[in-house]
């Protein structure tokens, strides 16, 4: 994973010069220019040929040049990675569909600035949260996850890692903070109704595929 961020990177900065593997330094400005719009030109055409809107396909490469770390840079580094090789993929082609339904290439949301980092708060920390409640109330915590399906071996196998002292968060745990913190907000034992989107999303995850969560306490001395 690293190493494909590192080059969806790589990529961006190619658009703005900065890694071009044929300019030597007695090249002009004129000419760096001319391959750098050479290559812009390129991707935002593959963009088009794989189903973006030309409009988007644009402000994707201005994304790339101006916005590297944006949603819409990142996504169109992906895609354009995988230009050739996968551009019918099933993959890609919701990609797009995302790109162009969520708005995440328009500009005015390519230009917004970064949301404000709130400090850390303990009280919504699901992990945190979660932890607590398996150690102080260990059997409604049963109760909460047997009611909505996880196995009792899953619900054994996050007691095991909650319980511990310097415990490693994983996908499991998460989940498991993450119901519990939603139900426990509700009435009840009943998430809110603006929580239950997430809240079944993290059931489905959980009860559906939990070997892709790290469940196994084995995994986390």
């Amino acid at each position: 994973m690293k190493k494909r961020l590192f080059a969806i990177s790589t990529m961006a900065l190619a658009l703005v010069g900065a890694a071009w593997p044929n300019v030597g330094a007695a090249q002009s400005y004129d000419q760096i220019r001319a391959i750098q719009r050479s290559n812009e030109l390129r991707y935002e055409s593959e963009l088009r040929q794989m189903g973006l809107e030309a409009r988007l396909a644009h402000n994707a490469i201005w994304a790339m040049n101006n916005v590297p770390d944006s949603a819409c840079a990142t996504t169109a580094g992906i895609l354009l990675m995988d230009y050739g090789k996968w551009s019918e993929s099933k993959m890609n082609s919701d990609r797009i569909a995302n790109m162009e339904a969520g708005g995440v290439c328009e500009m005015r949301v390519i230009k917004r600035p970064p949301p404000k980092k709130e400090p850390y708060d303990p009280n919504t920390d699901s992990q945190y949260q979660g932890k607590l409640f398996f150690q102080n109330h260990p059997e409604e915590a049963y109760e909460i996850l047997l009611k909505e399906g996880v196995s009792q071996e899953e619900i054994n196998h996050i007691a095991i890692i909650f319980t511990r002292e310097g415990y490693q968060i994983s996908g499991c745990t998460a989940l498991a903070g993450l119901i519990i913190y939603l139900a426990r907000e509700g009435k009840g034992d009943t998430p809110r109704e603006e929580d239950r989107p997430l809240y079944r999303d993290s059931l489905y995850q959980l009860t559906g595929e939990p070997e892709k969560v790290g469940c196994n306490p084995r995994y986390f001395p």
